[in-house]
């Protein structure tokens, strides 16, 4: 909570700060699915700091601990800002991909608003439209082995 206060006042560093020991601690109680959320914020506060390449870094780590998870909800929250992280460098394929999976998940969970949003983005950015799971070419659970950027890169910086 702390850390989106100090993001939301425009206090990155601080909320880096306040992320990275939420991360610690997350570990140390063994609460995979804190770490997870932590890192998806500090992934989004590179981006916005311009560090495309920590970001990248931080939303794919963060991904890949929702699908170990099975947390469907994370995993298209992560998928969404990697399209977003994506459509920004130029990328376009990418960012279809994964937003197609985010929506996917986002119908399957019920949370239509979210859905609508992300296809709104993909349209926007000229994206062929999606009708559920299997346009994102997810697998039985939670999309899992649907990450394009599976096995690409690994998080390379954890601060």
């Amino acid at each position: 909570m702390v850390g989106l206060l100090l993001q939301r006042a425009g206090e990155l560093d601080e909320a880096v700060w306040a992320f990275e020991r939420v991360q610690e601690l997350g570990a140390k109680l063994g609460n995979q699915r804190v770490v997870a959320v932590a890192t998806e914020n500090l992934g989004l506060i590179a981006q916005e700091k311009g560090e495309m390449e920590r970001a990248e870094d931080h939303l794919l780590e963060s991904l890949a601990l929702h699908e170990e998870l099975a947390m469907d909800e994370g995993i298209a929250a992560a998928s969404g800002n990697l399209g977003v992280l994506y459509n920004e460098r130029g990328d376009a394929a990418r960012a279809c991909s994964h937003w197609a999976r985010a929506a996917g998940l986002y119908e399957e969970l019920g949370a239509l608003p979210m859905a609508e949003k992300i296809k709104d983005r993909m349209k926007d950015a000229g994206c062929a439209p999606v009708g559920g799971r299997e346009d994102a070419g997810g697998a039985d659970r939670g999309g899992q082995g649907a990450n394009p950027d599976r096995g690409v890169r690994k998080a390379a910086n954890k601060s």
